[in-house]
């Protein structure tokens, strides 16, 4: 059973204990992502996503990595469009030192700018792989082609001059208006007591303040309503590579339920409508599946594929196809 609490500062908790396993796993979860930043900003939270395992007043870079590994442990963070995590999971008994080595990177690194300057190098390189993937490339011209110039369609990644223009101060102005506790969730699951836990992440959390409030729903831009464009983009891919699908709007939770399953049994499994007619019937394709994108306040419901050039219009027919048979054939109970 997941516990709920929430402490005098802000920060919410969400515990649960399970006694049977041997390991232990937290993360910090921030209510902040790339959605959240202002033009001049691009980039920044996935950069300082970068920089917190770069060193603090207490560890080194190598010590933040060491610590974490030398007891058989996992440490690691990624960013999105709504929301920053860091997490570690490691044996049962190591709980503290990960709250101890979370809260010193994240809350206390020191951005130095020599590292801030190695770390372009990192994350420009980071940006052009993807340029290498054929299916990224056609990806960002999908949310491109539905939310034009909305952060929700900015690679989470920012851009290879956005990330170069980056300059310390303005990085640690990002930093310190974002982590605080009132941004932060933190939830634990595995073999620990939910009371000591209580203890410790409070103590560590007492002398942070309170800090700003987080982004509401409300202070962001919501997408612009119903873009419809076509949109292709030249590529050195031997395939055609497809992506077509559907605004959904904001969801609650019953809803996101019956999407899950009727996005299961429509493209989401290999007994599902478009992988047995498009890839086992019609042999159009190698693969084709369908996947659910989930924001605050909008969603999507999305298709993707690839295939050979002189294949593209069979399978935009079929996928046609199948689209109308999904109002006049729908799923049975």
């Amino acid at each position: 059973m997941v516990q709920t609490h929430e402490l005098p500062n802000g920060a919410l908790l969400l515990l649960d204990e399970v006694s049977i396993t041997d390991t232990v796993s937290i993360g910090f979860w921030f209510r902040h992502g790339s959605r959240d930043e202002s033009a001049h900003e691009i980039g920044y939270s996935h950069f300082l996503e970068h920089m917190l395992f770069k060193g603090t007043q207490q560890r080194t870079a190598f010590q933040i990595a060491r610590d974490i590994d030398r007891v058989g442990g996992v440490l690691n963070a990624f960013t999105e469009s709504e929301l920053t995590c860091f997490f570690c999971t490691l044996p049962k008994g190591y709980l503290n030192l990960a709250i101890d080595v979370l809260m010193d990177m994240i809350f206390r690194s020191r951005l130095d700018e020599r590292e801030i300057e190695k770390e372009k190098s990192v994350i420009v390189n980071e940006i052009l792989s993807y340029s290498d993937l054929p299916e990224q490339l056609a990806h960002e011209e999908y949310l491109s082609s539905l939310w034009g110039d909305h952060p929700l369609a900015r690679k989470i990644t920012g851009e290879v001059e956005s990330i170069r223009r980056t300059e310390r101060d303005q990085l640690d102005h990002f930093y310190r208006q974002r982590y605080h506790p009132r941004n932060l969730m933190i939830s634990a699951a595995g073999h620990f007591q939910s009371h000591q836990l209580l203890d410790i992440l409070g103590t560590s959390l007492r002398d942070l303040g309170d800090g700003m409030p987080p982004a509401s729903e409300a202070s962001r831009r919501q997408p612009p309503e119903r873009m419809r464009s076509w949109k292709h983009k030249k590529s050195r891919s031997a395939q055609i590579q497809i992506y077509t699908g559907v605004e959904m709007g904001a969801m609650d939770l019953p809803a996101l339920y019956t999407v899950q399953v009727w996005s299961s049994a429509v493209g989401e499994s290999m007994s599902s409508r478009l992988f047995q007619t498009i890839r086992e019937e019609e042999a159009l394709c190698y693969s084709i599946s369908c996947f659910r994108t989930l924001f605050t306040d909008c969603s999507l419901w999305t298709v993707y594929t690839s295939t050979k050039p002189d294949q593209v219009a069979p399978l935009i027919d079929a996928l046609n196809r199948e689209f109308t048979r999904l109002h006049s054939e729908p799923l049975t109970a």
